[in-house]
């Protein structure tokens, strides 16, 4: 027995190839788009129908109507003005070409830019009437499916949107083999079943020839946020920065939120294993004169752009003071500046090549360019590996290859913010023991020192950037509440009794 969505993919893949295609001022529509129903009755807007149909024979209304929107209507993004005044000034000239569809409860279901010119227009509608047997959205999918010219982020939060749909008539159908099972009728397949909600996204998913995984973004972006995936889905606003500012205004939030709970015990706890400083790497030392030596390791995600990687050798110069003997610099960098910094840190002569780690990006992380030449699609990113001669190397390396982890949430709020499970990925891969001190020379928003506390380790860093150092101070102060809730709660308890 085929699915409910495989079913639905199927029929509106045979509607549309069999439906004609004509140019207006608007866009391209379908003229003829067949629909087939549950009990094979079809469906042709705009024409008289046969003797079995799902729709009435178009009618014109006798005065201008306006028909309140069905809900299902909402799915596709409305015409832009200039869209609207097109049509209008095409249909002024060439009369109404494509009939508005209502149900039989009077909604319009299909053709809310169309009633709008209409009534700008002037003119009365021609409509058609679907009957209580042909589906809403069965219909509505195969009439705005293909004649609709929507950009990638578009169809991903429509898809969104009906795949909310789909998992409602996949619930309704699983429930009807179920009980057709139970009577021998059919047999149900062994082993774990998708769920109606995995099976729903995967079916909007192809119907709209897009991932499942972006599916399953835009239907965060639409429970999270509806007026920006709205702006999304009507082509005013990209998927990309959409998501980025809200889930960063939400992380930011939680993390504010976290921090205005710190006691002052808590406080004190806290700064002896994190402290931050609103300084160039390069005077660092002024402040904190005590680090001479006494770093176990480096660890930071550099800026990748050509125009800072003079700064390369004098990084070279400070770990070579700072790092213990034995200690190890780890550098995550962009690909192509790659023979410019290991160059660059081996001027440092207490310095010496160590090993490449690679991190791992599910998906590619963008198209990158190098000299303007070549676009690559990077898919990893190298992790450098430098050691303070002096002493043997710590314990093996396990793994060379680490799994970035998840985009990080707080993009939208610094670019180039890396994933603290990527981080901590790299960590492990590199045996960092328990109370080390890691330093990172390009704070940023504190990735690092995340991966750093739930290492158990000390953190100190530094960014030229006041705005990044503040912010880290209040994302270091939520992770620690994370990972020592009881620390809280002692705190909280004695300022009571006291």
């Amino acid at each position: 027995m085929k699915t409910t969505e495989t079913q639905l993919i199927a029929e509106i893949e045979t509607n549309n190839n069999q439906g004609e295609v004509m140019e207006t001022n608007e866009t391209q529509v379908v003229a003829e788009t067949t629909v087939e129903t549950s009990e094979t009755a079809t469906i042709n807007p705009g024409e008289a129908p046969a003797t079995e149909t799902a729709v009435t024979e178009p009618t014109a209304a006798t005065a201008p109507v306006m028909f309140e929107p069905h809900p299902l209507s909402a799915i596709f993004p409305p015409l832009s003005e200039t869209g609207l005044r097109q049509l209008t000034e095409d249909i002024m000239a060439n009369g109404q070409q494509q009939p508005l569809v209502i149900t039989e409860d009077g909604k319009l279901l299909d053709g809310r830019g169309r009633q709008e010119a209409i009534r700008r227009a002037g003119q009365t509608p021609q409509i058609v009437c679907l009957t209580k047997e042909t589906d809403p959205l069965k219909y509505l999918i195969s009439a705005n499916l293909h004649r609709r010219m929507l950009s990638d982020d578009q169809r991903c939060v429509v898809a969104a949107s009906i795949q909310q749909q789909l998992a409602k008539l996949s619930k309704t159908a699983r429930a009807k083999t179920a009980a057709a099972a139970r009577h021998g009728k059919v047999k149900v397949a062994k082993g774990p079943q998708a769920t109606p909600k995995e099976r729903s996204a995967i079916a909007a998913a192809k119907m709209f020839n897009v991932s499942p995984a972006k599916v399953k973004l835009a239907t965060r972006l639409i429970k999270e946020s509806p007026a920006a995936a709205e702006a999304v889905k009507n082509g005013t606003l990209s998927f990309k920065h959409a998501s980025r500012d809200v889930w960063a205004a939400k992380k930011v939030a939680e993390i504010e939120q976290a921090a205005t709970e710190f006691t002052t015990e808590t406080q004190n706890a806290f700064d002896k294993v994190c402290q931050l400083y609103h300084t160039d790497f390069r005077q660092l030392l002024e402040l904190r004169p005590d680090l001479r030596g006494a770093v176990d390791y480096l660890v930071s995600d550099i800026p990748y752009e050509f125009s800072d990687l003079h700064l390369v050798p004098e990084l070279g110069k400070f770990a070579a003071e700072v790092l213990k003997p034995g200690g190890q610099m780890v550098l995550m960098i962009g690909t192509a500046g790659l023979p410019p910094v290991v160059s660059g840190i081996l001027q440092t002569p207490e310095l010496e090549w160590r090993w490449m780690l690679s991190s791992v990006m599910a998906g590619g992380g963008g198209v990158s360019t190098m000299h303007g030449i070549y676009n690559v699609n990077q898919f990893f990113k190298p992790i450098l590996i430098f050691r303070k001669i002096g002493a043997d190397f710590p314990a093996f390396i396990s793994k060379d290859v680490i799994d970035a982890g998840p985009k990080s949430d707080l993009k939208g709020i610094h670019p180039h913010t890396q994933s603290p499970e990527g981080f901590v990925n790299i960590m492990r891969a590199l045996d960092v023991r328990p109370n080390s001190l890691i330093l990172d020379t390009f704070c940023g928003l504190a990735s690092t020192g995340v991966s750093s506390l739930r290492m158990n380790c000390k953190f100190v860093a530094c960014d030229i950037e006041k705005k990044y150092i503040d912010f880290s101070r209040s994302r270091l102060m939520a992770e620690w509440s994370a990972l020592h809730p009881q620390t809280v709660v002692v705190a909280e308890a004695l300022k009571e009794a006291a």
